[in-house]
């Protein structure tokens, strides 16, 4: 009961009602809804550009066309309270990383967690701009070079540091961008960190959770040094790229590390590194960071109605918390039934709290408003699958109306992964062989979308059916390797534990469950109250 109160309470600091000045801005990677006024809006919009812009010509990373599905939607909220309320507290903002709804959450620039304004340099503190750049270094990252590496194992030392060391970068008042600052807040680590923590502990680690010489946020730390180094060094690129490819063809990083040499050296090479006059800089001119301006529009008053609802939907909501969502949605929508924006927002709301015959209504309205509303058709679908399973249904003509709302999305947006993963994914609901199309689909989403926690072990999954293992244990490893996915880091673990061991039909079963339903929970984890 506190805790429905406590959460109806939250609601109320989410903002997004129709009063509010809601803007949207629209560039080549990113969308953007704050309530500000353009002009602040589209400075924000061209500094992220900027920012992207930068990393490719740094690190040689071509700026290929963005089908829409893969540009980042950034909410832009007024205060550390507006991130509470969406269930992180004490954060300065976060990132999603979902296959066609890339989402990341943040605080207007000069807001910091602890309610102050003042402003402090930003090398020192966490400060919301910092964690923003962070968080879109991951995507960043994981958009190249999870498939650079087959989409394998990228340890959690290397996705942290890589991170790191790219959200310290400094806009130059000459409108230049420099890489290689260091992260001044990370400094404690290296003065008071986990004792008898270094970087040659941190590369040899097999297992991190049992490297109890380091404390977590050291991976931040010397991550961002490894990288520092590695990039600055002039053979150390290809030096790291041996280190992962090894990772990544099935060795320990305990094996892979000794291709980097003498590991006692290269500690005292990262001291000194660390502990030098100057760290190396590299510099992108501003003559080469010369951005379009972003295109700029107020929202309607339905998309400003539920602007509130449909961040607190992509935030992530929890089953016992969405029929609350799900009330509020119902009332924000109800002046606006033929508006597919507020339609399909509450067909997402009505679909997290299991309500599947208002998620189909929802989604069918918003299609007749709009055919091209791929959103809706994918709710449509999934509502129709939940149903049937519900049911039990055996009926194929039920499945096939289901997976046909998944066939429609896919022609829509081709580009957008999510219909092929569903697609392949209500033949496991459904208790079929997928078929040879399913197959080829899911591959095809998990090429696009590596990153998706619900991708990977659905991936995983379909190499085993084939016996593809170097494959599977590649998919698996990236959830094994990824340090926001505790859980699913530790199953992901076991799974190729199995593989390893040649128990490859008990390996199956296993996976089964994970990629049948992306919030799979196991009774034995249940039992031990994780």
């Amino acid at each position: 009961m506190i805790r429905t109160l406590v959460f109806a309470l939250l609601l109320l600091l989410v903002p997004g009602t129709a009063n509010a000045a809601w803007q949207e801005a629209t560039t080549k990677h990113f969308v953007i809804y704050s309530d500000d006024t353009p002009a602040r809006i589209s400075k924000f919009a061209v500094s992220l550009e900027r920012y992207d812009r930068a990393m490719r010509i740094f690190r040689g990373v071509p700026d290929d066309p963005v089908p829409p599905v893969d540009r980042v939607t950034i909410y832009v909220l007024s205060s550390s309270s507006s991130i509470t309320s969406l269930g992180y507290e004490g954060a300065a903002g976060f990132y999603l990383a979902r296959a066609g709804e890339p989402v990341a959450f943040t605080i207007k620039y000069g807001d910091r967690p602890g309610g102050s304004r003042e402003r402090v340099k930003e090398e020192y503190e966490l400060s919301p701009a910092v964690v923003l750049r962070h968080e879109y270094a991951h995507h960043f990252m994981f958009g190249y070079m999870l498939n650079m590496f087959r989409r394998g194992a990228l340890p959690t030392w290397l996705t942290e540091g890589f991170a790191e060391f790219h959200a310290t970068a400094i806009e130059g008042e000459d409108g230049s961008i420099t890489f290689g600052q260091m992260p001044g807040y990370r400094a404690g680590n290296f003065l008071f960190g986990g004792a008898g923590c270094n970087a040659q502990k941190i590369l040899t680690s097999n297992d991190l959770r049992k490297l109890t010489a380091c404390y977590y946020s050291d991976l931040y730390a010397y991550g961002w040094l490894i990288v520092d180094y590695f990039t600055f060094t002039p053979d150390g690129p290809k030096r790291m790229g041996d280190y992962l490819r090894a990772i990544n063809e099935g060795k320990l990083p305990s094996e892979a590390a000794k291709g980097l040499g003498d590991l006692d050296e290269l500690d005292k090479k990262l001291e000194r590194h660390l502990t030098g006059r100057k760290l190396p800089a590299f510099v992108v001119p501003a003559e080469q960071l010369k951005i379009d301006p972003p295109q700029i529009r107020a929202l309607t008053p339905a998309q400003a109605a539920m602007i509130g609802v449909k961040m607190r939907a992509k935030a992530g909501v929890e089953e016992k918390e969405a029929p609350a969502l799900y009330e509020r949605a119902a009332r924000a929508a109800a002046p606006y039934p033929d508006d597919p924006y507020a339609q399909t927002v509450l067909a997402e709301a009505a679909f997290d709290a299991k309500r599947y015959d208002e998620a189909e209504a929802a989604g069918k309205r918003a299609f007749a408003a709009d055919p091209k509303a791929t959103e809706a058709m994918l709710y449509i679908g999934q509502a129709r699958m939940a149903r049937a399973a519900s049911a039990k249904s055996t009926d194929p003509a039920a499945w096939k109306e289901a997976r046909g709302w998944f066939v429609k999305a896919n022609h829509n947006d081709p580009d957008d992964p999510r219909p092929l993963m569903l697609y392949y994914r209500s033949f496991l609901v459904a208790g079929q062989a997928p078929s040879a199309n399913a197959l080829a689909g899911l591959y095809q989403a998990f090429e696009f979308a590596p990153y998706d926690r619900r991708n990977v072990f659905l991936a995983a999954y379909a190499f085993l059916t084939e016996r593809k293992l170097p494959e599977a244990r590649a998919a698996l490893a990236t959830a094994a390797y990824n340090p926001d996915w505790p859980k699913l880091r530790e199953r992901a673990g076991k799974f190729m534990d199995l593989i390893e061991a040649g128990r490859i039909e008990e390996a199956e079963a296993a996976l089964l469950p994970w990629a049948r339903d992306p919030d799979y929970e196991d009774p034995a984890d249940k039992k031990k109250g994780e």
